[in-house]
């Protein structure tokens, strides 16, 4: 199975295992995103369900990073949820939560929609957070991505948000792709597994 990913450009061969490749969202599959790096992803959402207060309308992007927030929110506090994420939105409606999907044109395995009717719908609501991920964070802070659709739909988001929270595995620290998403000095929590190198973390709490 690896060789084949490999072929694919999917994944690159390293000793021990395999890495993701620097494809796009549209040909790495979800399935394949949430394997990687699933503890990290797991800790981060672990800390970022801490952010949330009864009655918020929130964004989860459709990133596997963002993803792992769903078990964790709480069911009795009538929040609000709005995503672009197909696979996100079905499993928030088996936990009962009040759901917007985007809707719009979706990418092939990643199951993520993005275009204008998700940009259209997601330009009239406000939430009170926003989730987002991205695949790299240079080291001056540059937030970064390869899928232009996902980075012009996160761009609405931030817009209209009133706090946007990053949350992002220490693998992407260090990477820089070539669609900007925005700087981290624009984002109001920049979540890791593990503490932020001293320079990053100095900008985020700098907006604080």
């Amino acid at each position: 199975d690896l060789n084949k990913l490999e072929k694919t450009g999917a994944i690159q061969r390293v000793h021990g295992g395999a890495t993701l490749g620097n494809k796009s969202n549209r040909d790495v599959p979800l399935p394949l995103r949430e394997g990687v790096n699933a503890l990290a992803k797991d800790a981060i959402a672990r800390k970022a369900v801490k952010l949330i207060k009864p009655n918020d309308v929130i964004f989860i992007d459709a990133s596997s990073t963002a993803a792992a927030l769903v078990p964790y929110l709480p069911q009795n506090q009538n929040l609000v949820v709005i995503t672009n994420a197909v696979k996100t939105a079905y499993h928030l409606g088996l936990r009962n939560i009040r759901t917007y999907l985007t809707g719009g044109d979706m990418i092939d395995n990643s199951f993520s929609c993005v275009g204008f009717h998700a940009e259209a719908l997601l330009s009239q609501m406000n939430p009170d957070l926003c989730f987002i991920s991205c695949l790299g964070m240079s080291d001056k802070g540059l937030l970064t991505d390869t899928s232009i659709e996902e980075t012009r739909l996160r761009h609405v988001v931030l817009s209209r948000t009133r706090q946007a929270i990053l949350m992002l595995d220490s693998s992407k620290i260090g990477k820089e792709y070539y669609f900007t998403l925005s700087t981290l000095e624009h984002m109001d929590h920049a979540l890791c597994e593990t503490e932020l190198p001293p320079k990053l973390a100095s900008m985020v709490a700098a907006k604080r």
